[in-house]
């Protein structure tokens, strides 16, 4: 009896580990092709996967976008990530040493050391008033002399903070 439920989970396991396999298998494919038609290889074009709050991925997520970036395979494809370095454990389980998303920035310099990726690690600090007014203004195509994105980013600023620490 315990044999056969012993073998039972191998069986759930291999399928599991087949069944990622495959998925890996065929985002590679859907990647390549997507950076080929958009421009690929010979056209110089890039394809940019946006991906955010990459804290709270799973570790199945981020072996996929491992597999993507060390793709030898996929050229003209960018990946921007981001994350709150403040949450960099929160995908980590608590007996889990390598795992999270700090063990995956780890795999990445690693892969980086031996040539697999580049990284580029940009640390953008939370906006203030006037830096949030400012993006606004450019993001709504206010001119310089319109108060209205000032007006709203002011809007808030009879709370604690002057800063934003979200999104």
């Amino acid at each position: 009896s315990s044999a056969s439920s012993s073998s039972s989970s191998m069986a759930d396991y291999d399928g599991g580990v087949r069944g990622r396999a495959r998925t890996t298998a065929a985002a590679r494919k859907l990647v390549q092709s997507a950076c080929v038609m958009l421009g690929g290889p010979s056209g110089g074009g890039v394809v940019v996967l946006a991906l955010d709050d990459l804290q709270w991925a799973d570790e199945d997520s981020l072996a996929l976008i491992e597999a993507l970036l060390t793709d030898r395979d996929t050229e003209g494809l960018l990946v921007v990530g981001t994350y709150r370095d403040d949450e960099v454990e929160m995908g980590k389980k608590d007996d889990d040493k390598e795992g999270g998303l700090s063990g995956w920035l780890g795999r990445m310099a690693d892969h980086e050391g031996r040539g697999l990726v580049g990284v580029e690690r940009l640390d953008v600090g939370n906006l203030t008033v006037d830096d949030s007014a400012a993006l606004l203004s450019e993001l709504l195509s206010m001119s310089d002399d319109d108060d209205g994105a000032a007006a709203i980013g002011r809007e808030g600023q009879d709370e604690k903070s002057t800063s934003s620490s979200g999104n």
